[in-house]
């Protein structure tokens, strides 16, 4: 062969790493992790964890006595109205501070949900306009919603005990008393016999409960509805303590008020919380007399001690006809 051999490489390749690999650590991190606090928190414990009052909601402990002014609309806004309608710091045969129902036909009911006791006394000072229709008012204790209880008259969903004052042809009044029971159903307890009555008068119901007695009185009152006599009627009774009436209504609720149409008007009303004092009170004759007379005399059973002195000196009234 004639041709030379190609000659062989001159040198080292070229490609080969010129400097070591960049991508390592080339130092330490220069920050660390963001600081740890570095002073103690302002308040020496936690305070939000634990509730600090109770829900807004819920009944507020009633106080031993208290008085609604209806001219005093910080006072009327604590009222709730559970049926119908009521307006305030309205004007009645000059007398100024009347409370007015709205509804013509219907039951217009208010009572105090903020208050919830279980054994109390209700007062409460009323009017009938010199018309026909609607001769019934109601002061109730023990209001309290319930998806049980009956819909209708007094009741409206809540259950309750009621005194009524039921008035006829404008001329006399008896009381009633009634249930709206826990398993719907509306029961008439008693009623007493009929007092002389008159429109354009003032009158006071004064209505309590404690355990398993009820007491309600009716009251004459002054053209100032704040002076009253001794009462017009009077009846005291033991029916929840018998199997004879069903649904009792023994557990704490609002005091309340109203009546059926826009006919009878109001001046006062107000409660005393006897819870700290029930313990004093006792029925002087365990009989149930719920079927008993309709006027106090010495053979019925009575409550034995005072019911207080609330929105008119609303007591009741002893076995002898006396009051404490």
């Amino acid at each position: 062969p004639t041709a030379m051999p190609y000659p062989a490489p001159t040198g080292a390749p070229s490609y080969s790493p010129t400097a070591v690999p960049i991508p390592a650590p080339s130092a330490e991190p220069t920050y660390a992790p963001t600081p740890a606090p570095t002073a103690e928190p302002s308040t020496s414990a936690p305070t939000t964890y634990e509730p600090t009052s109770e829900p807004t909601v819920a009944p507020t402990a009633a106080p031993e006595l208290k008085d609604y002014d209806f001219c005093d609309l910080t006072q009327t806004e604590n009222l709730e109205v559970t049926s119908g309608g009521m307006t305030y710091n309205n004007t009645y045969r000059n007398k100024t501070c009347i409370a007015k129902p709205t509804e013509n036909s219907d039951q217009n009911l208010v009572d105090a949900s903020d208050f919830s006791f279980q054994n109390g006394t209700a007062n409460v000072t009323f009017i009938k306009e010199d018309v026909s229709k609607g001769q019934v008012m109601a002061v109730a204790l023990r209001s309290k919603a319930s998806d049980s209880a009956w819909k209708y008259s007094y009741c409206q969903g809540y259950e309750k005990v009621i005194c009524n004052a039921q008035a006829k042809s404008l001329k006399k009044v008896k009381l009633e008393f009634h249930m709206c029971g826990t398993d719907g159903t509306y029961t008439e307890i008693h009623q007493t016999d009929y007092a002389e009555f008159s429109p354009n008068n003032w009158y006071k119901i004064s209505f309590t409960a404690v355990g398993n007695v009820l007491a309600c009185s009716l009251y004459a009152a002054d053209d100032d509805a704040v002076a009253y006599g001794e009462p017009l009627i009077s009846h005291e009774l033991n029916p929840l303590n018998s199997t004879a009436h069903p649904g009792l209504v023994t557990d704490a609720g609002a005091p309340e008020f109203g009546t059926y149409s826009d006919t009878i008007y109001f001046s006062r009303f107000g409660f005393q919380n006897l819870e700290e004092s029930a313990e004093s009170y006792s029925y002087i004759d365990a009989a149930d007399s719920s079927s008993g007379g309709s006027h106090k005399d010495d053979s019925e059973p009575a409550l034995s001690a005072k019911a207080g002195t609330g929105n008119g000196d609303g007591r009741v009234q002893n076995g002898d006809g006396s009051r404490e």
